[in-house]
């Protein structure tokens, strides 16, 4: 909670003959207090910059990756401020740089990540202390079936890495066992076949008899709509989102496919063993835009289309001039990506803009805050390329941020849904 700290100047009292002038009172001081995630220990230079709506530069920081979280106090007169951070990639030629910028918010107590974009997919576990394990699958046979195999899925709880080796029948999937016990998930889609276990030792064999039937599933798309991809996380408790296992991964799935060939369903996933459901659909319309449709649910839906095309209009898209008009509804908020010509300067600049702002100045807010890791780069090939727009029901610009930005709040998954489109200028 802002901690306001009031100056009160006291005025002369007007005694007979007094001609003393009296001073303004000083105006109310709002303290911000800021944690900032650091990057990947890898990324050694990254750079925070305050700045109030007048242009006024309140900080300008180099933190150190090395430390995980930085705590920042800045204060002003002003209710909200702009927060703009730098990340500069010195691991790939030529270097890669990365600006956020979040404009006219109140960030106090607010732990800014870099991840902001995919927060839905920060989650909890119950344990981090892992053992390298191996399970061994008898796998089920079908002679009907060319290439049953195909697509093959595995995963386990908080584990991202695994390796896998098929011979006579058998698959062994070596991979993270999180301690002392770990769910693990195999899908056939070919077979239309999974294999669900809870596992607590370091060696199991799985035989074909313990193989389930999945749900296939496929979405009632909005006319024009295409189908993208699907993550499907689950919880085996209602309300309670702690050790979620991905059942689902489209990309994954077709990279086990020749030729990413796409599996014959949107989606397959095991039903009566999960009481609630992360959903991330991933939609395409007519003019290649990109939607995301986030619902959390105790049941897959299967009509999408609640999802409908945003309603704005670009009047401006320059570096120095861009605004947007929206005649209906606005989003919660939206993204002003501007890229640069990567032959003079390899960066990409999100800014985050409340729907009532409409108009934005990007040359000459960058300018204003001259940050220290573009110092000598070139910022005038800078120019609108996307635009982002979010709309999450009964959250604005100012509360989606406080809950993206707070690990309590995201550890609760209070948002049940959002949807968010990203297109080309």
């Amino acid at each position: 909670m802002k901690t306001k700290l009031l100056y009160v100047s006291f005025m002369c009292l007007f005694l007979v003959g007094c001609d003393k002038s009296v001073d303004p009172v000083p105006a109310s001081m709002n303290q911000f207090n800021i944690k900032v995630n650091s990057p990947a220990p890898s990324i050694t230079e990254y750079e925070v910059l305050i700045s109030q709506q007048d242009g006024k530069l309140l900080l300008d920081t180099l933190l150190s990756s090395s430390v995980p979280v930085h705590t920042l106090q800045v204060k002003s007169e002003q209710q909200k401020i702009n927060i703009t951070t730098v990340t500069k990639y010195t691991d790939i030629d030529p270097a890669y740089f990365v600006v956020n910028s979040f404009i006219q918010v109140d960030p106090n107590n607010w732990q800014i990540s870099d991840a902001f974009e995919n927060f839905d997919l920060e989650k909890t576990y119950s344990s981090s202390t892992k053992s390298r394990s191996v399970i061994r699958y008898t796998l089920p046979v079908d002679n009907t079936v060319s290439e049953p195999y195909n697509g093959k899925y595995f995963a386990a709880t908080n584990n991202y890495g695994f390796s896998s080796i098929q011979s006579s029948g058998v698959l062994s999937v070596n991979y993270d066992r999180t301690m002392p016990s770990s769910m693990t998930y195999l899908l056939l889609p070919e077979l239309g076949k999974y294999f669900f276990k809870e596992v607590s030792s370091g060696d199991v064999i799985v035989d074909q008899a313990e193989a389930g039937n999945v749900v296939k599933h496929n979405f009632i798309l909005p006319q024009s709509f295409t189908f993208h991809s699907v993550n499907l996380f689950a919880y085996q408790q209602a309300d309670s989102y702690t050790d979620p296992l991905e059942l689902y991964n489209t990309g994954s799935i077709r990279s086990n496919y020749p030729n990413f060939d796409k599996p014959s369903h949107h989606l397959m996933y095991p039903s009566q063993i999960f009481k609630e459901y992360e959903l991330r659909v991933g939609l395409v319309d007519e003019n290649q835009n990109l939607y995301l449709f986030y619902n959390i649910v105790k049941d897959i839906p299967t009509d999408l289309n609640s999802v409908t095309k945003p309603n704005y209009s670009i009047v401006n898209k320059t570096f120095k001039n861009f605004s947007i008009e929206f005649p209906k509804e606005k989003p919660t908020y939206y993204s002003l990506i501007l890229t640069s010509e990567r032959s003079k300067l390899y960066s990409t600049w999100l800014v985050q803009l409340p729907a009532d702002i409409t108009s934005f100045n990007a040359e000459e807010f960058l300018y204003n805050l001259s940050p220290k890791l573009l110092k000598n780069e070139d910022l005038s090939t800078f120019s609108p390329n996307r635009i982002s727009l979010t709309s999450a029901a009964g959250y604005n610009y100012q509360d989606f941020f406080t809950y993206v930005f707070s690990p309590e709040k995201l550890k609760e998954r209070k948002l049940k849904q959002y949807v968010r489109v990203r297109a080309s200028l």
